[in-house]
């Protein structure tokens, strides 16, 4: 089971983390255009030997860890 602290300590790293939205750019190998990234508020981020597949759940983390987050304070609110 996750604790209070362990939950508090997730929601502390995702504060800490780049603001969203990310959002995930593959580019086509074909092209040899560019780099895929992801797209932040601040940066971009570059995830080298990522697969397209590793690349899209780092981008779509920083929401879904928030949205994950607030519905097991939710639950727990609840119970």
């Amino acid at each position: 089971m996750l604790s209070d602290d362990e939950l508090a300590e997730i929601r502390l790293r995702l504060r800490q983390a780049t603001p969203g939205p990310w959002t995930s750019f593959i580019e086509n190998p074909a092209t040899f255009v560019g780099s895929s990234f992801i797209r932040t508020a601040a940066t971009d981020i570059h995830l080298t030997g990522a697969t397209a597949e590793d690349q899209e759940f780092n981008s779509h983390a920083r929401t879904d860890i928030e949205r994950l987050i607030d519905e097991v304070e939710r639950l727990r609110r609840m119970s």
